[in-house]
């Protein structure tokens, strides 16, 4: 019988500045990432276009994860502000907890292994005076007409 492997990789941008919690030596830290699935397809398996934007429909998910190595978390919580992509490795996780009445409740944990930094912008960085790396002019492909949906 084959071993199951609990592994999960995922690229995205965070919603807000990642959030440090815990207590001294126990600091771990939260975020979350909006990740956008791939595009809608009709039947025939042509890209569906929203009439009023033009653009491609699709969702996003905003999953929450946790970094719990304390000097990961300390290392990191400066350095990954709102609009930073990143991608992200790691094992999710289903915990119960049970509150003062009794009441029991499910959450999952999606626990950060490793985190690699895309395109960083640091806590409090307006998202809107920063600059992403772009492509230099000898970099950019010469014009011409651009492909078409069906082409990728």
């Amino acid at each position: 019988m084959a071993q199951a492997n609990n592994n999960f990789t995922a690229v995205g941008r965070l919603t807000k500045d990642a959030q440090l919690r815990g207590g001294t030596g126990k600091e771990f830290l939260t975020f979350n990432l909006a990740i956008d699935r791939p595009p809608k397809r009709d039947a025939q398996g042509k890209l569906v276009v929203d009439p009023n934007t033009g653009r491609n429909t699709c969702e996003t998910d905003f999953p929450y994860f946790v970094i719990w190595n304390s000097k990961q978390a300390l290392g990191l919580v400066n350095i990954l502000g709102k609009g930073s992509l990143v991608s992200v490795m790691g094992q999710i996780r289903t915990n119960t907890k049970e509150d003062a009445s009794g009441v029991r409740t499910s959450y999952q944990d999606n626990r950060v292994e490793d985190i690699k930094l895309l395109v960083t912008k640091k806590p409090g960085e307006n998202s809107v005076d920063s600059k992403e790396p772009g492509p230099t002019e000898a970099e950019t492909p010469a014009s011409g007409p651009a492909p078409s949906e069906e082409e990728f």
